[in-house]
């Protein structure tokens, strides 16, 4: 978000994209042909993503799961070994429930 290379970055916007549908979906298996549209609210897909890169502010940053308005609803744990940055968000395990949005910025 701020231009910099990831290993330098002090703004870094994460998307773990995973399966989301309508309530009440349905489709053919292969998903080409469509019966019901579905409504909301739209279920998403949990999961695990884990991630490691260095960044010369690793010390220095914090981890927002971000609301759909993009406004911070949980401060989630960071580690910092040797100036590398480990992250591991359970998507299924957050506060405010899912969400694909997060940001890491420094303090």
């Amino acid at each position: 978000l701020d231009g910099a290379p990831l290993a330098a970055s002090k703004k870094i916007l994460l998307v773990y994209s995973t399966d989301a549908l309508n309530t009440g979906f349905e489709a053919s298996d292969d998903r080409v042909t469509l019966h019901k549209q579905g409504t909301l609210p739209v279920l998403m897909q949990t999961g695990v993503l884990e991630l490691e890169f260095k960044n010369s502010h690793a010390v220095d940053l914090r981890l927002d799961a971000l609301g759909f308005d993009g406004l911070p609803v949980e401060e989630l744990p960071v580690k910092n070994e040797a100036g590398a940055l480990k992250l591991r968000i359970d998507t299924s395990a957050l506060k405010a429930g899912p969400t694909p949005f997060f940001l890491l910025s420094v303090r």
